[in-house]
């Protein structure tokens, strides 16, 4: 016998409201658990809002824009047997084939969209571009706020279809706010880069012996998990670097754990998950909770608790290679490691 149920948002960490920017289902829709119901975008990730039961979707109660807690309702469902969802699952993916594209043999021609008619000429300054840079000087969005001492020069605006077929791709709000946070990072925080190398040898061959048995316990066990207990060790050895500098300049807030931040880039962009009490895991433990933790950001699943509290981060761009680079320090933390490919 079915029942109406009401889906209220679960615990989103310390955020007292996170914005919705995506509507994964509809009226009709049929769910089970697991299945992504909405999507939430805060300052540091998106995550996606998982069913926590079977049925169908009757009523929705938010809308694209807005912002939800713990416990705000954001839709209804019939909950019903789990073989009526399953069949009415496979009748939905069947009615939503797209039908095939019609043969053609003509090239599709080349969309330029049309010079913006609010930037004006080079020479003449509009109305409209004023009231534009009114509102993107008071818009919180704005990347380069013109604040304190930091005033940089604006970089001028360029109409790059008068060059050639261009396509405008808005960023998203993750990318926008991570962007703010590393340039505010980048202008406040001296970066200086200590470069060195080290003989990872003997390490190497240990990693290699202990891969069967990493095997066993149902992990994969990467150079990364060594790194958080080097990490770790340094960290004690040298407590300056696990603090953060208060605002006022005249304290050090010393800390006395270790949750070790490392970077994942996503499709939506940058995310820091964090490990918990690092110092405290064995390597097959660390393994196990940073491939699960780089799979949920992956996967839009992360909560925003899971990127809390880190003391240092790990930036790791082997995948891409190269020799060494400057990675930006992820404030309030005062240092942070990079490392390349390893040979």
């Amino acid at each position: 016998m079915s029942k109406l149920r009401e889906i209220l948002t679960p615990d989103i960490g310390d955020f007292d409201s996170v914005e919705v920017i995506d509507i994964l289902v509809k009226p009709g829709d049929a769910i089970k658990p697991e299945d992504p119901l909405l999507t939430l975008e805060s300052d540091k990730a998106t995550l996606d809002i998982p069913s926590p039961a079977t049925g169908i979707v009757r009523t929705i109660k938010v809308k694209k824009g807005d912002k939800v807690s713990e416990g705000t309702p954001i839709l209804e469902i019939e909950e019903t047997d789990a073989v009526i969802v399953a069949e009415k699952q496979k009748q939905q993916a069947e009615e939503s084939q797209p039908p095939p594209p019609p043969v053609s043999q003509e090239t599709p021609p080349v969309h330029r969209p049309a010079p913006s008619t609010t930037t004006g000429s080079a020479l003449v300054v509009l109305k409209t571009d004023v009231m534009a840079f009114t509102k993107a000087v008071m818009s919180s969005d704005r990347v380069f706020e013109k604040t304190g001492g930091f005033a940089l020069p604006e970089i001028p605006p360029v109409d790059f279809s008068r060059f050639g077929p261009v396509e405008i791709v808005p960023l998203t709000r993750l990318k926008k706010i991570g962007g703010q946070h590393l340039h505010r990072s980048w202008i406040n925080v001296p970066h200086v880069t200590q470069f060195d190398e080290a003989d990872i040898t003997a390490l190497e061959e240990l990693r290699k012996a202990k891969q069967k048995e990493a095997e066993q316990h149902g992990v994969k066990l990467t150079l990364l998990s060594f790194l958080i207990k080097a990490v770790v060790a340094a960290l004690k050895k040298y407590p300056e670097f696990n603090a953060s500098l208060n605002p006022g300049g005249d304290e050090l807030t010393l800390k006395k754990y270790f949750h070790i931040g490392f970077a994942v880039n996503t499709d939506t962009g940058l995310i820091v998950p964090v490990v918990k009490d690092a110092d405290q895991k064995g390597l097959f433990d660390l393994a196990r909770e940073l491939g699960d933790l780089a799979q949920q950001a992956r996967d839009k699943k992360l909560t925003p608790t899971q990127m809390q509290g880190g003391c240092f981060t790990i930036s790791s761009l082997g995948h891409i290679g190269g020799t060494g680079f400057t990675p930006i320090v992820n404030v309030p933390e005062v240092a942070i490691l990079g490392v390349a490919r390893s040979a």
